[in-house]
């Protein structure tokens, strides 16, 4: 994601939680080979209709605002002001 590449990771754990599937990147489904390897050919179709939406859904800023959001809802970081948020 960081260097601007689809992101496909599991559904389970910690991608589950920064990967907002269909929206930053695509869930996986560990026992479930056909269903991954359909929505990696879904992506690819889904570009070749519209040349913008790689970078519509598929963007670092999307990764790093959904951290962030985590941030404030989990106790373990600590407060952090507007300003500190946006610098971090």
């Amino acid at each position: 994601m960081n260097c601007g590449l689809p992101s496909l990771a599991t559904n389970q754990g910690g991608p589950a939680e920064t990967i907002v599937d269909g929206v930053s990147g695509s869930h996986s489904y560990p026992n479930n080979g056909d269903e991954s390897r359909n929505r990696i050919a879904d992506f690819f179709k889904k570009c070749t209709t519209d040349a913008e939406y790689w970078n519509k859904i598929y963007t670092w800023k999307i990764c790093v605002n959904k951290v962030l959001n985590m941030g404030s809802v989990y106790g373990f970081w600590r407060p952090m002001n507007r300003e500190q948020k946006l610098a971090k």
